[in-house]
């Protein structure tokens, strides 16, 4: 039987085609890793890539096309590949964007789209990464976190939420698709009673079940 971990620690990262590497591999063990050395020299590339092990943007926010190596020519794709061991038992990931020739025509958003393979098998969506890894990252561009408006304050909580209730980001989802059809129907002039109620049914509900877990997130760090 697997031994199973109480801790996440990333065994191997391998990385194809991403930022400033054509080809990288790290092996650590579970203990911390610091990165030392000049700027320039790949490091917050190296963070970036364990970044896409969650759901999200990474890092940087960055578009899909803006992570292929730079030198590469377009559409080259990239691909970030790691073993984890989780509280779980051991999890394979990969996830990047698929290489295309610009000759087959394809719908310009499957091109930005992350592709995601959780122990070999495709993922429908990147939410299910944060079935097994949980990313949280301060860094210097976000030292006005704590100083500017609250939407800034409200996504980091939640990407803190992630780590203890993946299904919070479909909630999300749900209530931000909801909220932006009741504006486009308000802005369309179609007042019909039975689909903005229900559309405010939706909000009010997952609204509901949003605060409540980034209530008892808070209430755990409060612990």
């Amino acid at each position: 039987m697997t031994p199973i971990t109480p801790v996440l620690a990333v065994r191997r990262l391998t990385l194809t085609r991403f930022r400033g590497y054509d080809s990288a591999r790290l092996e650590p063990d579970r203990r911390p890793v610091a990165l030392i050395g000049p700027n320039g020299a790949g490091k917050t590339n190296l963070l970036e890539a364990v970044s896409f092990l969650a759901p999200g943007r990474g890092l940087r926010g960055a578009k899909l096309a803006e992570i292929e190596r730079i030198g590469s020519r377009p559409g080259a794709g990239w691909a970030v590949a790691a073993t984890l061991d989780t509280p779980g038992g051991p999890v394979e990931i990969g996830t990047g964007r698929e290489p295309h020739d610009g000759m087959v025509p394809r719908k310009p958003t499957d091109r930005d789209r992350r592709l995601v393979r959780i122990d070999g098998h495709a993922a429908k969506s990147q939410t299910a990464l944060a079935e097994h890894v949980a990313v949280v990252w301060l860094t210097p561009q976000m030292d006005r976190l704590f100083l500017e408006g609250s939407t800034g304050r409200r996504r980091f909580l939640d990407r803190l939420v992630f780590g203890f209730d993946p299904s919070h980001a479909g909630r999300l989802s749900r209530y931000e698709h909801s909220l932006r059809e009741r504006a486009r129907l308000l802005r369309d002039g179609c007042f019909d009673e039975g689909w903005l109620g229900g559309l405010e049914d939706q909000m009010a509900t997952t609204g509901v079940a949003v605060a409540a877990a980034r209530r008892e997130v808070v209430q755990r760090l409060r612990a």
